[in-house]
Parts: C-alpha cells; sequence; structure tokens
C-alpha cells in the first residue's frame, strides 16, 4: 500500500494541468453534435448543465460519463473534439463547459479557466422536429 502511495506522489508531480483550455464551442442544430476546438491537454471533460456551471472538475478525481458536477452532468471525457449530446437535451436554457486535462485515472489535473467561447449558454427549443439554438454567451 504504502508503494502505490508513493508511486502515485511521484507521478502526480510530473504531471501538469494544461495551459490552453479548448475554444469555440458549437452545437449543430440538426444532429445535436457539440464540437470544439481542443487546447493543449491530452483529454477533455465536457460537462452539460441546466444552471450556470459554477463548480469545476477537482485534481486527482477522476469524472466519466454520467457522473455528476454539482448540478452538471459529464457528457464526454476523451481525447477527441466533438460529442453528440442530443440524447440529453430538451426545451430549455442549457449550459456547456470544455475543461482540459493531462493525466490518466485518479492523477488528472485539469484546467479550468474560461476562454472564447467556453463556457457557453444556449436555448433549445423544438421547431419542426429539430433544434434550433441561440447562442447568447453571458451568464445571468
Amino acid at each position: 500500500m504504502f508503494t502505490v502511495n508513493t508511486y502515485n506522489e511521484v507521478q502526480d508531480l510530473a504531471i501538469v494541468a494544461p495551459s490552453i483550455q479548448a475554444i469555440d464551442i458549437n452545437l449543430d442544430p440538426d444532429t445535436g453534435v457539440l464540437s470544439f476546438t481542443s487546447g493543449n491537454g491530452n483529454k477533455r471533460l465536457v460537462v452539460l448543465s441546466q444552471y450556470p456551471i459554477i463548480q469545476f472538475p477537482l485534481n486527482q478525481l477522476s469524472y466519466y460519463d454520467g457522473d455528476c458536477i454539482d448540478k452538471g452532468i459529464v457528457v464526454y471525457r476523451g481525447s477527441g473534439d466533438e460529442v453528440d449530446i442530443s440524447q440529453y437535451l430538451s426545451v430549455g436554457k442549457w449550459y456547456v463547459q470544455v475543461f482540459e486535462f493531462n493525466g490518466y485515472a485518479s492523477i488528472e489535473k485539469y484546467l479550468i479557466d474560461s476562454s472564447s467561447d467556453n463556457p457557453i449558454d444556449f436555448i433549445l427549443d423544438e421547431t419542426a422536429g429539430v433544434f434550433d439554438e441561440t447562442f447568447d454567451d453571458t451568464f445571468e
């Protein structure tokens, strides 16, 4: 047990948080696919919420699809730059934030700063069976 803790502590020292956050989050209203331009982390965590995102991921904690961070839900953890969020969406106002991170299970270092169009908020309403988006980019 001591060896594992020592190993994790040594590994933790070598991992640093990314310095460039993901930018330009966009939602395709026809498909429900959320895309963004990646920062310089080796992975990304995407959080979706019906409330402003005010709680952020904590370093050295692993979050996976379906996990909650405050009132938000993790909808993606990985190295890509898009995720289909249509299964989570309903009519209303939504908030999305992408967090860059480095590391691996239980030794993650997250970048929690905001950036250009990250986070965003948008309103979805139903029109002819497709999503319509209105990007607001301001938080109430």
